[in-house]
């Protein structure tokens, strides 16, 4: 401490620990509030900028989802793709293989997946799309929107034919499961 500065002990500090006046003040009125009026100026800025541009969503494109899906998996030929409804989950048909692709959109990455009917848990119907259970740590759920779902060459009848075949192998029972929350 300078020679001259007062000290001063604040309630609750132990009796020989003397606080410098200017860092007691910092916390008794105008500079907390100054740090709130800080914090709540960037809050505001961001949620401008964020009314006035919007969040990025990234979305899949047929070649996109195609893309990405060979860059993983380029042994595979993909005969058609089927974009869900947000544009943000597509299942490809693969031409030489009973297998299916997968690619979502994760943040601002594409995760792709070789679907076989090992990896599938499940294959549930909803109100307005399929959710798929897999057996995979890393994405365990997959929910594709049917509502507004494109195929880019009829290949939707196909891929929804394989993943009824494959949830009858699972199970036994006909057609897809209803979810229970569509119940």
């Amino acid at each position: 401490m300078n020679p001259g500065e007062e000290e001063r002990r604040t309630e609750g500090a132990p009796a020989g620990c003397p606080v410098p006046r200017g860092v007691a003040d910092a916390w008794e009125g105008d500079g907390v509030m100054i740090w709130l009026m800080s914090i709540a100026g960037v809050v505001i800025a961001v949620g401008l900028a964020a009314a006035l541009y919007g969040w990025p969503q990234p979305t899949l494109s047929f070649e996109e989802a195609r893309r990405a899906y060979l860059a993983d998996c380029f042994t595979d030929r993909v005969r058609g793709v089927w974009v869900d409804g947000t544009r943000r989950v597509a299942l490809l048909a693969l031409a030489d293989s009973a297998a299916l692709g997968l690619v979502l959109v994760m943040g601002d990455k594409l995760v792709t997946r070789r679907l076989t009917p090992a990896l599938i848990r499940t294959v549930e119907e909803e109100s307005d799309g399929l959710v798929l259970r897999l057996n995979d740590l890393v994405l365990p759920r997959v929910r594709f929107c049917m509502n507004a779902a494109e195929s880019e060459d009829g290949s939707d009848r196909a891929i929804r034919d394989r993943l009824v075949e494959w949830q009858q192998s699972v199970d036994g029972a006909s057609g897809l499961r209803a979810s229970p929350e569509a119940a």
